[in-house]
This record gives structure tokens, sequence and C-alpha cells, in this order.
């Protein structure tokens, strides 16, 4: 096969790996159900589907997290961990995303109301998370996410739930890849 050989970052989360993005709260939520769909009635229409109705019925839960030792406390709609930028369909979550530079991309969206819930899920399409109010980034290489109810997760859109503590950490270059000779490097 010709192409490029090359090392890509991994994530980790609660001792899972992960090679796009791992994320709580209101996305695990959508990974959950969507993953009870049979394999028939999977694609981009039951996932908007599923969307619109978690986005009238998801409860926000108030976390703690620690990014890079830095400690802060949010009532998040949900916590994304990014290496890749999107989720899958070009919903890009976090634009500087980058799969080989060691670092992931941590995405906070605090909780909004019904309406602008709907309305800033605009960004996701647009490219434009990080326009979006409310919305923090970090750039970080570990981070813990505490809550006082169980956390709702997943790690590449498969579902995970704990409750306890969620440690999340980079694993620099742990794959090796081989890529097309005329593919670009570096963007996830």
């Amino acid at each position: 096969m010709r192409g490029r050989t090359r090392q890509i970052d991994a994530g980790e989360i609660d001792g899972r790996l992960f090679f796009n993005i791992a994320g709580i709260g209101f996305d695990a939520e959508i990974a959950r159900r969507f993953n009870t769909l049979a394999r028939g009635n999977r694609g981009m229409g039951p996932y908007l589907r599923i969307g619109l109705q978690a986005a009238c019925t998801y409860r926000a839960q108030t976390y703690r997290l620690r990014l890079d030792g830095e400690a802060f406390e949010s009532k998040a709609l949900l916590i994304a961990f990014a290496n890749g930028c999107e989720y899958g369909n070009k919903a890009c979550i976090a634009p500087h995303a980058c799969i080989d530079d060691g670092r992931l991309e941590a995405v906070v969206v605090n909780d909004r109301s019904l309406l602008s819930r709907l309305w800033s899920g605009r960004h996701l399409a647009l490219r434009t998370a990080q326009r979006a109010r409310g919305v923090t980034f970090r750039s970080i290489q570990e981070a813990v996410v505490e809550s006082e109810r169980p956390m709702e997760y997943h790690v590449d859109g498969e579902p995970g739930q704990a409750s306890g503590p969620l440690a999340v950490r980079i694993r620099p270059g742990l794959l090796r890849v081989k890529t097309p000779a005329d593919t670009a490097g570096g963007t996830g």
C-alpha cells in the first residue's frame, strides 16, 4: 500500500481509549439512544430525531472539572474531549482539534434554554462552535470530571456510565496509521 505511516494520538477516559471524541452529558445521551436502534434504522434522519428529542428533555447537571490543574464548576449541557474535530456527519465541535499534537481540546458547553439549545446547534453544522456563547475551550493533556450524580459518557459514540470521578488524558502517538501519500498532515 502506498502512502506514509504516521503516529496519531489517542485519548483515554475512565480507562477506555478513544481516537476521535469522548463526551459527557448531552452527547452521551444521544449516543446511548442511537445505539439502541436496530442497524437498519441508523443514519442522519434518526440521529437528528434523537438529537431534537434529547434537546427537549435532557437535564444538565453540575460538574466539577480540573483541566490541566485549573479547577472550576459548570452546570454543563455537555463536556467533550476532542482528539478529532467532528462527531460525524460533519458536526464540528472542536474546530482546532488535531489528532497528532499531543493535546485534547476540552469543550464545555454551559446549559441553556431549549430555544438556545436549538439555535446554538447551528454552530456544529457551520463549524463555528468557537463563536457560540457559553462555550469554553481549553487545549489540555489531562482532566478530571466529577459530579454528585452518575455521569453518562461515550467514547467515539459507544456509551458508558461512571459513578465516580472520570479521569481523562492524552496518549500521544499511541497509534500508527497509514495515510494516502497526498493527505495533508495534522488535522483531525
